[in-house]
């Protein structure tokens, strides 16, 4: 296959992959569909790929050893382009999970309007917060005293503010130590 062809391949495919991220529903209808229509040619695939296992992962490890630092490349945008975004996941689902065990509200965070609010400024503190401080979420009044999982509840501190503060409910008129 020559350059301009796998150019074009490439790009049909990086279409169908848009295609079916923004319809995952008629992906689904149109993949059950193709499954139903060629149900022998799928069979087939599938026991190809049982018998080929072994070859397959030796022939991945080989491809893997030989471009190690274009995976390493790979790796490093991945996580510039996707970190933010997974760390706010898992947070927001920790942070359910631990909601929902004591049965209080739990709402959708919004983290950037909760970072805004703080206007750079720890709310336990009250000293700026610098680009090389370690800084955490904090339950104004923490989950276990049946406080919320919700955008009014939670406030942008030091780590170590947070973490002396423990599981305490500082009174609002004096949030600072």
């Amino acid at each position: 296959m020559n350059q301009t062809a796998a150019r074009r391949l490439e790009k049909k495919r990086e279409r169908a992959r848009i295609w079916h991220a923004h319809h995952p529903e008629s992906g689904r209808q149109a993949d059950r569909k193709y499954k139903n229509s060629h149900r022998d040619l799928v069979r087939e695939r599938n026991r190809l790929r049982k018998r080929n296992r072994e070859r397959d992962t030796e022939t991945s490890r080989i491809w893997r050893a030989n471009h190690r630092e274009e995976l390493k490349e790979y790796g490093r945008n991945y996580y510039r382009q996707h970190h933010a975004h997974s760390i706010a996941r898992a947070r927001n689902k920790n942070g359910r999970r631990r909601a929902s065990l004591r049965n209080t509200s739990v709402g959708c965070i919004d983290w950037e309007q909760i970072i805004l609010k703080a206007q750079g400024r720890c709310a336990i503190c009250g000293s700026v917060i610098t680009v090389d401080d370690a800084t955490h979420f904090d339950h104004i009044v923490p989950l276990a005293r049946g406080g919320s999982h919700t955008n009014d509840n939670l406030q942008w501190v030091h780590a170590r503010c947070n973490l002396k503060k423990g599981a305490r409910v500082l009174s609002f008129g004096c949030q600072r130590y």
